[in-house]
């Protein structure tokens, strides 16, 4: 799939997650969007990776649905990303644990 195909996927399943209030994100998870966001978040575009950890963070938000997400990333999922934003000289990352 293109990167352009993945990145108005990724920034829809975001805007869904966001905007669409809790009756929504349980949806989403009846869905498993959850577990397609997961893969997302390890994609080589920033934009895409950035729009699926700012979704998965807005899905377990909500306390209702966190456990079902919590127990779909066993072992704990670990992302590594570079910033967004950096200055070329700058070669550090960030570790993050959902």
């Amino acid at each position: 799939m293109d990167v352009e195909t993945l990145r108005n996927c990724a920034g829809a399943l975001v805007n869904l997650s966001l905007y669409g209030g809790a009756e929504n994100q349980e949806a989403m998870i009846k869905k498993k969007v959850h577990l397609w966001l997961f893969p997302l978040a390890f994609h080589h575009d920033d934009s895409i990776k950035y729009y699926a950890c700012l979704a998965i963070a807005a899905l377990v938000a909500n306390k209702e649905i966190e456990a079902e997400i919590m127990k779909s990333s066993k072992p704990p999922l670990t992302l590594t990303t570079r910033p967004l934003i950096r200055p070329p000289s700058t070669t550090t990352t960030t570790t993050t644990t959902l």
